[in-house]
């Protein structure tokens, strides 16, 4: 593959179409950081009476009504809050901003409270259960293979038979699946 070198005439039109691109690209910049600002200094929290508005219902909604009574009751500290809320909230809820939601009157959450990110209950949901016993000559994993030993059945999982520590356990008597069947050992 030969380079060839551009003469003077093409070189200029490489050089304006480059031109062109890069200014079509500033508009489209300078466009979208003006939509962009446009956004972020309008809407519902931006507008004082409309920010109190939605922060008073959003947290009439999100705030349970002791709480917020609770802390309408407790007297403003000019220093830090003394009382401390950890929200927890679903996925959903992310979003919301907890801090400025509206207590009581005028007085937001966190004139009130130290206001603090929790771990949503969703995750830690199956953190109380039981660890299962610890049985090391078990195997870790046990296969149900129904198809084994049946004809005309698809091709089984273990088409010879199923590994001999499991057949080992199940003449134990410990109540693990053998050629497909589920045994209780009893």
């Amino acid at each position: 593959m030969t380079l060839r070198t551009l003469d003077d005439e093409e070189s200029a039109a490489l050089i304006t179409e480059q031109i062109v691109l890069l200014t079509r690209t500033a508009e489209l910049h300078k466009r979208a950081v003006a939509e962009s600002l446009m956004r972020a200094w309008s809407g519902p929290l931006v507008d004082l009476d409309a920010n109190t508005r939605l922060c008073r219902e959003v947290g009439t909604l999100l705030l349970p009504a002791v709480l917020r009574e609770y802390l309408a009751a407790v007297p403003a500290d000019p220093g830090q809050p003394t009382t401390t809320v950890v929200v927890a909230p679903a996925p959903e809820l992310g979003f919301v901003p907890w801090d400025l939601l509206i207590i009581a009157d005028d007085v937001r959450l966190i004139e009130r409270a130290v206001v603090r990110g929790g771990i949503s209950p969703a995750t830690v949901a199956d953190l109380a259960l039981r660890a299962a016993p610890d049985e090391p000559d078990r195997p870790g994993l046990l296969v149900i293979d129904p198809a084994s030993g049946r004809s005309g059945d698809p091709v089984p999982l273990y088409p010879n038979r199923l590994p001999d520590a499991w057949t080992a356990a199940e003449r134990s008597g410990r109540g693990d699946v053998v050629n497909g069947r589920c045994s209780t050992g009893a």
